[in-house]
């Protein structure tokens, strides 16, 4: 496929059903033979509205198999508009059977009116999650909404309202819109029990009559999107700190007596009165980007972000249990470019510039200012990476990791914080840049980097890289831990190793359940235990692991 299956089902005759969601671009979806082999591209139904008349898939979200075998798609988009589709596929060709027609329309040539009222009382006005057939009619989920319907699909009811969380962009390839919640929904076995449904952030609610009932099992953490692991004032957290490309949401989670919860360390919501769009965020009552940030002693900070921009920026301590605003202002500065230095200096490097937080404002340290009357930002003015991890060593200059740039960047400045400069090291060795995937501090002043050629150490006063005398895994590491008895932790795409001095090879963490081919997003030393490390694996959860020490 084209892109990955966003969905499949296996009917009775043997087939293999696949669907794929490409957000805005429509979708795909083909049927495998498991008998003979063969594959087969299944063309979509002709759309009223969609590449006008011709035939089209919207985003393929779940297929279903009727008990007189017929077999439907459904799905739709939520780039910005809201459709949604039910078609049917036969032997001869598919037809549409239900088709909710964007909120706007696509073409200047197209009227597009909003629904009326009491169509989107009575029928799913957003793409179709979920058909589940029951008795003589259909149970049909769109999003939060609940629907019965005969199987003509002309009598529609509204029958519940599930009141479940939407994350923002999590886990969908569209640019906008958020990703449907249900994920799996399971009919009644006998006559009185509730329908089942799975949930991507409350686990699994029942239906009992219009009511939906959570079952979500207390302190579960959700681990997409996670690829940090930190020890704070506040105790251990995970955050999403650097791919915020696939999520969107910067989530905290931290580690309480009753298991994971998610926590906010912001202040409230309050613009700037220097606000130029204070129409546009009235209406607002949280932060659209709040970033989460932890000095090398274990204080939280926050830099906030107003959906306008330019709009309001607010800098916060967390103190005792509350968030105490330091500074506040309008820019266009992106929050989650903010990063803390191990001296405790604030930074940004957003658009072309490098600003400094100090007496409670920004100041450019780097870089030239916003122009004085339009507030625009003067682009092309320096190369910035964004979203750096600074490496706890010693300094000033101070040695950055930009894990979209893959590569490692020099903070240099005086003591007043003056002549300051940022820089891309270039680091080669003859057969082009490696890749810089993690550092991490090593023995005495050097860096223990992850490559893509393998391990290597890097000496920030000398600028020189040198070859590991410790065994590797068989493909090079992407994360890097060291523990409190001074042993080397990598993870991986396929798993998690440890590397100690003397060792003639790596020892593979396979035999640990859940590691073994999953991807590590992250890890950590674990504050409680010198012998022991946090990993984070993927969608699988977090791993607490310890080994002796036999060296």
């Amino acid at each position: 496929m084209e892109m990955r299956a966003s969905a499949f089902m296996s009917d009775r005759a043997g087939g293999l059903w696949l669907g794929s969601d490409h957000g805005e671009w429509g979708g795909e979806v083909m049927r495998v033979d498991l008998e003979k082999g063969s594959v087969q591209n299944i063309p979509g139904p002709k759309s009223s509205f969609f590449s006008k008349g011709k035939p089209y898939w919207s985003g393929i979200l779940g297929f279903v198999e009727l008990r007189d075998g017929q077999i439907w798609a459904h799905g739709g988009s939520m780039h910005g508009m809201g459709d949604g589709f039910i078609a049917r596929i036969d032997n001869d060709g598919t037809s549409q059977l239900y088709e909710l027609r964007p909120h706007w329309p696509l073409h200047e040539d197209e009227a597009g009116p909003e629904p009326p009222p009491e169509l989107e009382l009575s029928r799913p006005v957003l793409p179709v999650t979920q058909i589940i057939e029951q008795d003589d009619d259909l149970l049909v989920i769109s999003y939060s909404g609940g629907f019965r319907v005969d199987k003509s699909l002309k009598d529609w009811k509204a029958v519940n309202r599930l009141e479940i969380p939407y994350p923002w962009l999590k886990g969908h390839r569209n640019g906008m819109g958020a990703y449907a919640v249900v994920e799996v929904a399971h009919p009644p076995a006998r006559s009185g029990e509730p329908f089942v449904l799975a949930t991507i952030e409350d686990g699994y609610i029942t239906l009992e009559g219009a009511k939906a009932v959570p079952h979500a099992i207390p302190g579960q953490v959700d681990t997409i999107g996670i690829d940090d692991v930190t020890n704070s004032v506040e105790g251990l957290l995970l955050r999403d700190r650097f791919d915020l490309r696939e999520t969107e949401v910067s989530t905290v989670w931290r580690l309480g007596k009753e298991g994971w919860e998610t926590v906010d360390f912001s202040p409230p919501f309050e613009m700037a009165p220097a606000n130029p769009e204070p129409n546009y965020e009235e209406d607002y009552t949280s932060w659209h980007f709040p970033y989460v940030l932890v000095r090398p002693d274990g204080a939280i900070f926050t830099v906030n972000q107003s959906r306008a921009s330019p709009g309001t920026r607010t800098v916060a301590r967390w103190t005792d249990g509350k968030a105490v605003r330091m500074g506040r202002e309008v820019s266009y500065n992106y929050s989650t470019d903010s990063f803390i230095t191990p001296d405790g200096v604030l930074w940004n490097d957003s658009l072309g510039r490098l600003l400094r937080f100090q007496n409670g404002k920004w100041e450019v340290a780097a870089g030239k200012p916003y122009d004085p009357v339009s507030l625009e930002p003067i682009q092309g003015n320096l190369y910035t990476p964004g979203r750096v991890k600074p490496i706890p060593t010693k300094g000033p200059p101070w040695i950055l990791l930009a894990p979209w740039d893959q590569a490692l960047w020099r903070l240099a400045y005086e003591a007043d914080g003056k002549n300051t400069k940022l820089a891309r090291l270039k680091l080669d060795e003859g057969a082009g840049d490696l890749k810089i995937l993690d550092a991490i501090p090593w023995t005495g002043d050097l860096l223990m980097l992850a490559t893509s050629a393998g391990l290597r150490t890097y000496d920030p006063a000398k600028g020189k890289l040198a070859r590991v005398d410790l065994p590797e895994p068989p493909k090079p590491a992407s994360k890097l831990a060291r523990d409190g008895v001074d042993r080397l932790w990598l993870g991986g795409e396929n798993g998690l190793w440890l590397s100690e001095k003397g060792a003639k090879e790596v020892e593979s963490l396979d035999p640990v359940p859940a590691i073994k081919g999953t991807r590590v997003d992250a890890i950590g030393p674990d504050p409680a235990h010198a012998d022991g490390v946090v990993a984070v694996l993927q969608d699988r959860g977090i791993v607490f692991l310890r080994t002796k020490a036999v060296r």
